[in-house]
């Protein structure tokens, strides 16, 4: 852009996340007090912003979603639009068109979208059983269980130089203890199983946290937050491939199992006389709800996985009976949530997993209200 005497040159790049860079081109010296007329390059595409033709400059806060869009000069255009309709480019097609250029490019969110794509698979099969058997209190205990497992792990690298326990290892072994924990409880215990399901659940992430404080550094507290919500974006290969295999451990299992889990949860009693060791199958789909956990804990974090385990099925469950068609549904479900939200948290640097539950939650209320809409007509 011609700068004249008035202008100053401000033109640098300050890195955002992963190869977004926004460029400030240039700030008329007489407004740098009052804002005058901003314009930045974002992704190869240049936005004007604030000055007397903006969008309600003194509505809303520069930066701001609708200060991004002006009338004078729009995205497509010199014809003025709506404001609504550029808080809907700004939130949503700006976003998912920096998403799909950026995808090309980096591995790092090639790798963000395979671990999507393999977590929406294990969660709408495992969370159809689960919801399908009111079992989201033992799949709770169990995701924050984990996070002793990722506590361990970190603990004993740094400390004991123990290499080859990661971070995911430790988490799938703590899960599985606390699967077997929670199976006992459930199965065989006298206590009151809500209690002891609360009990289990605060211990685990209570060892969690004092594990990850005990390592040397502070290097424990740098990685709580991402396991707390989530940390898509850091999948490595070798998560994807450990998440590959626990995916088809799980899919394997359902699909041989499927007939003896439809069984036991229909009529346990019913089971036991068929001959069908209702113990066994019990411990094993905790197993498989274990292994789903692991899997969805990079991707929305521990906090947050049991909001993606259930919303998912619930909201195909408002549609069918089956549990069939509800684990497809959930699956598509999941898969579009997780996609969604992973696009449209990228650009704007918001947090990914809060995203993603954000989405599922939504998609959850309106499979609730449509068919209660449809009826009042």
């Amino acid at each position: 852009m011609a700068l004249d005497r008035n202008d100053v040159d401000l033109s640098f790049v300050i890195p955002a996340r992963a190869g977004i860079h926004f460029r400030l081109s240039a700030i008329r010296r007489d407004a740098i007090n009052r804002v005058s007329t901003m314009r930045f390059t974002f992704a190869n595409l240049e936005i004007s912003m604030g000055g007397k033709d903006s969008c309600r400059q003194s509505a809303v806060k520069p930066g701001s979603p609708q200060s991004i869009c002006a009338k004078r000069k729009t995205l497509w255009g010199k014809k003025p639009v709506h404001s609504k309709f550029c808080v809907l480019v700004d939130v949503v097609v700006i976003p998912m068109r920096v998403f799909l250029q950026d995808l090309a490019q980096h591995a790092f969110l090639q790798h963000a979208a395979a671990a999507a794509v393999l977590a929406s698979l294990a969660c709408g099969i495992v969370g159809s059983y689960v919801v399908a058997r009111r079992r989201t209190a033992a799949a709770g205990a169990i995701s924050h269980c984990v996070l002793a497992g990722l506590g361990l792990s970190h603990y004993v690298q740094s400390v004991h130089g123990v290499l080859w326990l990661t971070p995911l290892v430790g988490a799938t072994l703590a899960a599985a203890a606390a699967a077997c924990l929670v199976g006992v409880i459930t199965c065989r215990g006298d206590q009151r199983t809500d209690t002891a399901l609360s009990a289990v659940w605060a211990v685990g992430m209570a060892l969690g946290i004092s594990l990850l404080a005990a390592v040397p550094d502070g290097a424990g507290q740098e990685d709580l937050q991402g396991w707390l919500f989530g940390s898509i974006l850091l999948v490595t290969r070798e998560d994807l491939v450990l998440t590959a295999l626990l995916d088809a451990a799980i899919v394997g299992t359902a699909i041989l199992c499927h007939e003896k889990f439809v069984a036991i949860g229909f009529n346990r009693q019913l089971a036991a006389l068929r001959g069908i060791r209702v113990e066994f199958y019990e411990f094993l789909l905790l197993g498989l709800t274990a292994l789903t956990v692991v899997v969805l804990v990079r991707v929305v974090g521990v906090v947050l996985v049991i909001a993606l385990l259930a919303l998912p099925p619930a909201a195909a469950g408002v549609f069918t009976l089956r549990l069939a068609p509800m684990m497809l549904g959930a699956v598509l479900v999941s898969l579009g949530c997780t996609l969604g939200g992973l696009a449209l948290s990228y650009a704007p640097d918001w947090p990914t997993g809060a995203t993603i539950v954000e989405l599922a939650g939504g998609v959850y209320l309106l499979a609730l209200v449509l068919p209660r809409a449809r009826a009042c007509f």
